[in-house]
């Protein structure tokens, strides 16, 4: 499964399963920040920081 799949799948089980926001930290930088925005649609909260860590947020009731 490729990272997008695998996300995409974790999102599911969480709307599933009743949750109704999400937070994900995640290291790789920039190429992090573009998975998390442009490939997922969370919204940026914080970074790429100097230690290429990217914080990205969602509400899972729209999805």
């Amino acid at each position: 499964m490729s990272p997008n799949a695998v996300m995409r799948a974790l999102l599911a089980r969480f709307t599933a399963d009743g949750y109704q926001y999400v937070v994900v930290n995640m290291r790789g930088g920039d190429a992090a920040r573009r998975f998390l925005t442009d490939s997922l649609g969370m919204t940026l909260v914080e970074g790429p920081n100097p230690d290429g860590f990217v914080t990205a947020e969602t509400e899972l009731i729209d999805r």
